[in-house]
Parts: structure tokens; C-alpha cells; sequence
């Protein structure tokens, strides 16, 4: 099986009017791969599900927050789970990378959760005439626990993947 590290993976970068090919991944550490892996999944399902139940592309799809599964649960997740593989479970970096893993998914499920359930107070309370159009609410913020754990469930499966492909 090949790795990633022996395919086409690499970056032309110009210095002093030298051309010379770079390997990615001795450039970008691989939690940080890991995290990129892992927005990129989680906003193309968005993308993809808009599509497919809406029939049209908007480019604001692509900056979302709130939906299936949780972009921001899934980066710092897969984050941690490759700090995990690289240094350790029992290491301080991942320990470290943990925390804020779910200092972050907290933070989707119940702060920003929290700000869903007012907007949907608000929508209901405010009459339509009364708002503006520079006072539109955002449909989703946050994120139902079960977004949270798909987000998690998409780090570990990017992070236990990118661990046997990378170097």
C-alpha cells in the first residue's frame, strides 16, 4: 500500500530562482493535516447535503457553522487523536489537545446550542415587520449532541486513516 508521502504530494516552491519540489508532509505537522482532513470532510458533507435536498450550490455553504456533523468538534478532535498517535495517549500534548477537544464540543452543544433555542424564541416573538433585513438571524450556531459525536466520529476515522497513510 502506498503511502502518502511516495505520491504526487508535493509543493513547487521558488527561492533564489531555484526550483525545487518539497514534501508536504515534512512541512505541515500531521495533527495539522489531520485537522485540515477533517474541516475539509465536514464541510463537504455540508456542501454535498445542500446540493443534494436543495438542488442549487451557494458559496456560503462552504463557511457554515452549525449542521451534521460538527466541523469544529471534528478539527480539534482529529487534532488530538493525532497528537494521540504521534507522542502518545499518555503524553502531556495530548492531554492537552483533549481538553480543548471538548472544551470545544461543550462549547458547540451548550453555549452555542443555548444561542439556537433564542433565536428560535426570537423569530417567534419579534414580528417579521419589525426586523430588518441587516437583522436577519442565522438558521443554525450550534450544534444537537448528535452532531457533536458525528464530528467526533469523523476525527477518529480521518486521524486512524492518515496514521497509517503518513510517514
Amino acid at each position: 500500500m502506498a503511502r502518502l508521502k511516495d505520491l504526487a504530494f508535493k509543493v513547487f516552491w521558488t527561492d533564489n530562482r531555484d526550483l525545487r519540489i518539497i514534501n508536504v508532509m515534512t512541512v505541515l505537522p500531521v495533527a495539522l493535516i489531520c485537522g485540515l482532513v477533517s474541516l475539509l470532510v465536514c464541510q463537504g458533507w455540508k456542501i454535498l447535503c445542500s446540493l443534494f435536498s436543495e438542488r442549487t450550490f451557494r458559496f456560503a455553504d462552504i463557511f457554515r457553522s452549525g449542521g451534521m456533523p460538527s466541523t469544529h468538534t471534528a478539527f480539534s478532535a482529529s487534532v488530538a487523536f493525532a497528537a494521540g498517535f504521534r507522542e502518545g495517549f499518555d503524553s502531556s500534548l495530548f492531554a492537552v489537545a483533549a481538553v480543548f477537544a471538548f472544551i470545544v464540543a461543550y462549547d458547540a452543544v451548550r453555549v452555542r446550542g443555548t444561542m439556537n433555542t433564542m433565536i428560535e424564541i426570537l423569530r417567534k416573538t419579534v414580528p417579521s415587520e419589525i426586523m430588518e433585513e441587516s437583522d436577519t438571524l442565522p438558521d443554525s450556531v450550534g450544534h444537537s449532541f448528535a452532531e457533536v459525536i458525528a464530528g467526533f466520529c469523523v476525527a477518529a476515522i480521518v486521524a486512524v486513516g492518515l496514521h497509517f497513510l503518513l510517514p
